[in-house]
């Protein structure tokens, strides 16, 4: 699959690589408009973590999984969508769409940041707090 860039702009080249991938199955993957959020979504987390700084962002990924979490008895394989987005200087693309099997537990949404972005996000929050030496003898 060639890489997509997320974009409304993009909306019709989107739901064509969901309808390829998905081919019938629409109750527990997504649509073009959830691939958008996702995008959306992974922005947001990203510059939280690393506040402003979109250049040392590039290289990372946002990984997901459509559907929601059923009750652990649902004993049914169930095909949902896996997305990578890659984050480019131009915004986050999709490097690859995949259609899996999974049962009842979807995992949670993943943002990889790259190892600089990673270092920056741990030196943001470490400025954020203090440490305090304890007695043990209290």
């Amino acid at each position: 699959m060639k890489n997509i860039l997320v974009t409304q702009d993009n909306l019709a080249l989107i739901s064509d690589a969901l309808s390829e991938v998905n081919g019938g199955a629409w109750t527990h993957t997504y649509g073009g408009r959830d691939i958008l959020q996702l995008a959306a979504m992974a922005e947001k987390l990203a510059m939280k973590l690393v506040i402003r700084n979109k250049k040392l962002l590039i290289g990372s990924k946002f990984i997901a999984w459509s559907g929601q979490n059923l009750p652990k008895n649902y004993g049914y394989g169930r095909l949902v969508n896996k997305v990578v987005l890659s984050r480019t200087r131009l915004g986050w693309t999709i490097s690859s769409l995949t259609r899996e099997t999974l049962g009842s537990h979807v995992p949670k949404p993943r943002l990889y940041l790259t190892r600089d972005a990673a270092a920056k996000a741990v030196k943001d929050f470490q400025e954020t707090f203090g440490l305090v030496e304890t007695n043990s003898d209290t």
